[in-house]
């Protein structure tokens, strides 16, 4: 499936925007009691852009995989009242290390940030999205 076919992130109006990052738009359904973006959005935005990093960063592994969302270590960081849009990253050694385990052991974990910023340029949210994987 792909990730724009995911009923949630449809729902919420997640979409790829023209840099090919993912973007969570400001509107009523994803506002929080404060009229800002709610946290809850903000975490799937930045659940979603790991998977997609993954995929992306990984494309030969997209459909030999079965990846399960173990943890995250969360961190928001300001309000917003604008659109959201997410950057994931890892190091080199991390994918290094990953391609060694998923061969040997048809198994690994991957750990992936997460920065999400606002059409003002205002960093809301930095996160570490913890993923087990396995081949299928």
């Amino acid at each position: 499936m792909k990730l724009e076919d995911v009923p949630l992130v449809q729902l919420l109006g997640i979409f790829r925007n023209s840099d090919q990052n993912l973007e969570l738009p400001f509107q009523q359904k994803t506002e929080s009691f404060f009229q800002t973006q709610h946290a809850g959005s903000q975490f799937t935005l930045a659940e979603t852009a790991s998977i997609d990093y993954l995929q992306k960063t990984f494309p030969e592994l997209k459909e030999k995989i079965i990846p399960v969302f173990r943890s995250s270590e969360t961190k928001f960081k300001q309000l917003s009242k604008n659109n959201i849009i997410a950057f994931a990253s890892i190091n080199d050694s991390i994918k290094s290390k990953f391609k060694e385990q998923i061969l040997k052991k048809s198994r690994a974990n991957i750990t992936i940030d997460i920065k999400l910023v606002d059409s003002d340029e205002v960093e809301t949210f930095t996160g570490k999205f913890n993923w087990f994987i396995q081949l299928t």
